[in-house]
């Protein structure tokens, strides 16, 4: 006989836990702004705000819902689990069973008010999805009821102290966020409840009615915060704005057929609401101070600050180590041919050097391949000096449509390389004389199939120093990069500056055609090999070869401003926590520091300057090890912010104006 009985995780998953933060959040910090203490009344109404609540919410809107979510494939997601028919009165003993105590224990507590608040916020739990009632089939009723299915625990936190009435901009703007956010989760459902005869909202409005009323009422949400509580309001302002330009990358589709679009825009949502929550949390920890900690909360952060830094510091030795090149045991007799492909655009100031170096090698067996792709410079008359038997200048064939410009040119020298080993060299990365046999004995040696190199960096301008620089230290110093490049099949690290490979090997993916729409053609090759289990490395090579890289501010700009995103996966949450997060970690103890300064707290002062200084030797690190200027490294709270901003710019670019970077002439990769 077939088990109908639920499980804990089943049960925890039709909570949607996902969305535990909203409703726990709104409790505690209403809670902790009217009553500045922590107790156990406290822990026991959040923790029901949290789980209980949560599945009573959206547990009896599965039970209500069910031939409706039959027809929706979107309701197994990341947010919506429902239990299967059978189950269903094993579901509501669970709701009864973890709720009932709950209940009868706030129903205890507080006054007259906030038990009225309480019983209200109930029904309209119960009345949203209940057969009769239905308040999610009325459009307008829909959102409104749903906005206060979040709104009313913040309510509720307040009144148990009687501190409602300061933080009514705050209950009205809640109140708006929530209204938006139902309105355009009902967009992606358009298509299903009108198949189901489910009026919401959303099938009211149609999509692009829907989309600018939600974009509209967060912008009004995030308004009111700033206006209300200026100047403490801007960074909770700036918090809630990421909600509208959530909404506004999705202001192309405007068709109801379109609604599936939107898909993804509700998972950013749901990713962006745990770090949106956090960072209220944390800004009204600090700044607003419920607890009345004082300045305590200021040497609290920077105590969590060092313990970062030191876990960076950590994982910069963990990555040293890992991607680390070995020791090789190579016999001079067993030297393969190896071919160097370079195409290069405009690089007049720096092919020369390239040239004489890949000339230079000490490697008797080598041959290089180079083609110009149409320079406006001198590119092309530089190389026509060189007299090298070793150097053979060709013309490669007018870029297909879509292909990108690097794939393009990459592939044709390819057809024309005489060996198995190839080496594609960027323009302005000068390799040292042992270099070409080093590549060969890893290859050999360690029987890989793709290898990429990491050179040092020659940041000789400012530009270069204050931001190129920085990409060395997010990639070493900010996440597990060794880690994932050695274990995860779907991850890989390359650069643009050398790669190499064993051609016939990497014709099982057809070398850089399976790349030739790909932003980031090199990385893009690499994770292909592992895809079909070639055997690839990444190595920090800064002992073998140098890269000089663009020199201009223009030219960093444009080869950043491509590749941010891309690299992140185009996923919009990650990118802005990454942004907002780099801020914090490595901007704010600078600007504390001086506010501390200017309170002359000399304790504070003292941790301030400790996490910065534990962060420069961070950055000192990873500086010495790409051969970087210290300068780059001395300004870091003020230059890592200029790549965040960067990185924002990159995503923004992406989402808003969907560039056809495969159209480009330009060489800009990482």
């Amino acid at each position: 006989m077939k088990k109908t009985r639920l499980r804990l995780l089943e049960v925890i998953k039709t909570s949607r836990p996902f969305l535990w933060i909203i409703t726990g959040f709104a409790f505690a910090a209403g809670y902790l702004l009217s009553a500045k203490g922590i107790g156990l009344e406290f822990f026991i109404s959040t923790l029901y705000f949290l789980i209980p609540y949560n599945l009573l919410l959206y547990g009896i809107n599965d039970i209500f819902d069910l031939k409706s979510d039959i027809k929706n494939p979107r309701k197994v997601s990341v947010e919506n689990s429902p239990a299967g028919k059978q189950k269903y009165r094993y579901l509501l003993d669970w709701i009864i069973l973890l709720n009932l105590p709950f209940v009868v224990y706030l129903l205890i507590i507080g006054d007259i008010k906030s038990k009225i608040i309480f019983a209200t916020l109930i029904f309209l739990v119960i009345a949203y999805s209940y057969k009769g009632l239905r308040f999610k089939e009325i459009p307008f009723i829909d959102s409104i009821t749903s906005s206060l299915h979040f709104v009313g625990p913040f309510i509720l936190g307040l009144s148990l102290s009687n501190s409602i009435n300061f933080y009514w901009p705050i209950i009205i703007s809640f109140f708006f966020w929530g209204i938006a956010s139902h309105t355009f989760k009902a967009i992606q459902d358009i298509i299903s409840d009108r198949a189901s005869d489910i009026n919401s909202i959303a099938v009211s409005l149609g999509a692009k009615g829907a989309m600018y009323l939600s974009f509209f009422l967060y912008c009004l949400s995030s308004l009111i915060i700033l206006i209300a509580y200026w100047p403490l309001g801007i960074i909770p302002a700036l918090l809630i704005g990421v909600y509208p330009l959530n909404i506004s990358f999705f202001l192309k589709y405007k068709s109801d057929a379109q609604s599936n679009k939107f898909i993804r825009g509700w998972k950013n949502f749901l990713w962006l609401n745990l770090s949106t929550f956090f960072w209220l949390s944390l800004y009204i920890f600090l700044i607003i101070d419920p607890l009345g900690f004082g300045t305590i909360n200021v040497f609290m952060l920077g105590e969590i600050l060092i313990f970062i830094f030191i876990l960076q510091f950590l994982l910069i030795i963990y990555n040293f180590w890992g991607l680390k090149k070995p020791k090789l045991n190579f016999k001079l007799a067993e030297w393969p041919k190896i071919t160097i492909l370079i195409h290069a655009y405009n690089q007049a100031q720096h092919i020369s050097s390239t040239l004489l170096a890949a000339l230079g090698q000490h490697y008797p067996n080598f041959e290089i391949i180079f083609t110009d792709l149409n320079s406006a410079d001198n590119t092309l008359k530089i190389v026509e000096n060189y007299q090298d038997p070793k150097l053979k200048i060709v013309t490669i064939d007018k870029k297909k449509s879509h292909w990108s410009q690097n794939a393009w040119a990459n592939q044709q020298m390819l057809e024309q390389a005489k060996s198995d080993i190839v080496v594609i060299l960027s323009a302005d990365t000068v390799m040292m004389p042992n270099t070409l046999t080093a590549i060969a004995g890893l290859i050999t040696d360690q029987k890989l199939d793709v290898i990429s190199l990491l050179p040092a960096d020659q940041n000789s301008t400012l530009s270069q120093r204050f931001i190129l620089s920085q990409n060395r230290f997010f990639l070493l110093g900010t996440y597990p990069a060794a880690y994932l490049n050695n274990k995860r099949r779907d991850f890989a690290l390359a650069t643009r500056s050398i790669i190499a490979f064993h051609k016939t090997r990497t014709q099982i993916f057809n070398n850089f055609e399976s790349a030739k729409k790909s932003l980031l053609e090199n990385l893009d090759f690499m994770v292909n090999a592992k895809k079909y289990r070639l055997k690839t490395a990444f190595y920090l090579a800064s002992d073998l070869a140098t890269n000089h890289d663009n020199a201009s501010l223009k030219s960093i700009f444009l080869q950043n401003y491509q590749n941010y995103y891309p690299i992140l996966k185009f996923n919009m949450p990650l990118t802005v926590n990454i942004v907002i997060g780099g801020f914090l970690v490595f901007s704010l103890p600078l600007f504390l520091l001086i506010d501390q300064i200017i309170r002359f707290d000399i304790t504070n002062i003292i941790i301030l300057s400790t996490v910065l200084l534990i962060g420069l030797i961070n950055r000192i690190l990873i500086a010495i090890q790409g051969k970087q200027s210290l300068l780059s490294t001395l300004f870091y709270p003020i230059t890592i912010p200029l790549t965040l901003i960067l990185i924002f710019i990159s995503m923004l670019n992406y989402e808003l104006l969907k560039p056809r970077w495969h159209e480009r002439t330009e060489v800009h990769t990482i």
